[in-house]
């Protein structure tokens, strides 16, 4: 049951913007005409933080950049979780349902 719902929780967090569309008003182009902003929804963040604690995470640096100094903000933060139910119900998911091994030893991501 848990497997289910933390699966539906990050297909939930993968498909929550489509369907939406955003019509800005004129006011609103000009208040930010010329600006931009970097927005990552919470619940995203956390299952990149849930897979970077993971020992997938650790281990792959191509699933998850480890040269940057958020990496190791996040470790030191978040690293005492490692062994939460979570982390190992997400890697569960992503390891069985996700990644797909191919024969030379890559993984690719399966939609």
């Amino acid at each position: 049951m848990k497997i289910i719902f933390v699966g539906l929780f990050l297909i939930a967090s993968i498909f929550q913007s489509w369907g939406q569309q955003f019509s800005p008003s004129v006011q609103y182009v000009n208040d930010h005409r010329d600006k931009w902003t970097i927005e990552l929804p919470e619940v995203q963040e956390l299952v990149h933080i849930i897979i970077a604690i993971s020992p997938t995470g650790i281990s792959d640096s191509n699933m998850v950049d480890h040269t940057t100094a958020y990496y190791k903000k996040v470790l030191e933060h978040f690293g005492k979780y490692d062994k939460h139910k979570i982390v190992n119900i997400v890697l569960i998911i992503i390891l069985k349902r996700i990644l797909c091994p191919c024969k030379n030893g890559r993984m690719w991501i399966l939609f």
